[in-house]
């Protein structure tokens, strides 16, 4: 799978989404940052887009809530 197609509602309790190990995939869809519940978001040797992407949610996150309820994990060494 290169392309993550979803919507809100096709998680709509998750608090954690970890991706590990997953160099194909292009981005996490920017739905993600609809999800209330989602608090952490931790990638592990991801491809630079799904990293940007994790850190685009964030952003969004914060700017269309005002405050941080989501963390954004990336470890340096990957």
């Amino acid at each position: 799978m290169d392309v993550w197609e979803s919507s809100e509602t096709s998680f709509p309790a998750l608090e954690k989404l970890v991706i590990k190990d997953y160099e194909q995939l292009e981005e996490i869809p920017s739905c993600f940052a609809e999800i209330a519940t989602l608090r952490l978001i931790k990638v592990i040797n991801c491809s630079e887009s799904v990293r940007n992407s994790a850190r685009s949610i964030k952003d969004d996150v914060e700017n269309t809530q005002g405050y941080d309820r989501l963390q954004v994990h990336i470890p340096k060494n990957y």
